[in-house]
């Protein structure tokens, strides 16, 4: 939805919400490393003093889908694959640890599915996932939770960002969407003005 649309893909919610379960707060998203040449790894976690990736591919990784709207093509889209995952194994992650999942239907069983199939069954205890909050959570809009924390009184963006594992930027984007929506009641202008005054 262009309106309460949060701009993070059901897969990668719905990836999100089943680690959540399983590590709490123990993962990082959208994971830049120093030797990554600015590439973004979906997920990154420790078990047992090893290092995890977790990619979710979406159909794109699998058929030609963005190349009439100016995106990659399927062809550069798998060679940036093939290129993450070198560069991840060159710089010390294990072949073996480096997850991905088949997200190409955006759906909770398919994606259930290929969990399932994944290392991630060989790692933990799968059956303690509640698949239905994994895609309740998927299906809802992050801007809905902030503006709710908003309103509950958690009256800053950094710290709604750490719970979101988002930075402030986002925060602040999803609360100006929110005003819109008439979902909070967030100022930008006097947040400003605040952080002026506590920085000064």
């Amino acid at each position: 939805c262009p309106k309460c649309g949060d701009g993070i893909s059901y897969p990668e919610k719905f990836i999100f919400n089943v680690l959540q379960q399983l590590l709490n707060d123990n993962f990082e998203n959208e994971k830049v490393f120093k030797w990554s040449n600015n590439k973004r790894y979906d997920f990154y976690f420790k078990l047992n003093k090893e290092s995890y990736l977790l990619e979710a591919h979406g159909l794109q990784h699998y058929r030609e889908t963005f190349k009439s709207c100016g995106g990659r093509t399927l062809q550069e889209e798998q060679l940036n694959d093939k290129l993450k995952k070198e560069l991840a194994i060159k710089n010390g992650i294990k072949e073996d640890n480096y997850i991905v999942v088949d997200c190409r239907e955006s759906t909770l069983e398919w994606i259930k599915e290929h969990i399932l199939d994944s290392k991630l069954n060989n790692l933990f205890d799968l059956s303690k996932i509640d698949w239905l909050k994994c895609h309740e959570y998927a299906c809802s809009s992050l801007i809905k939770q902030v503006c709710d924390l908003w309103n509950n009184n958690i009256k800053n963006t950094t710290k709604i960002g750490k719970i979101f594992k988002l930075d402030q930027t986002t925060i602040e984007r999803y609360l100006k969407q929110g005003i819109e929506l008439k979902w909070c009641d967030y100022n930008p202008k006097k947040r400003t003005k605040e952080m002026k005054e506590n920085n000064g």
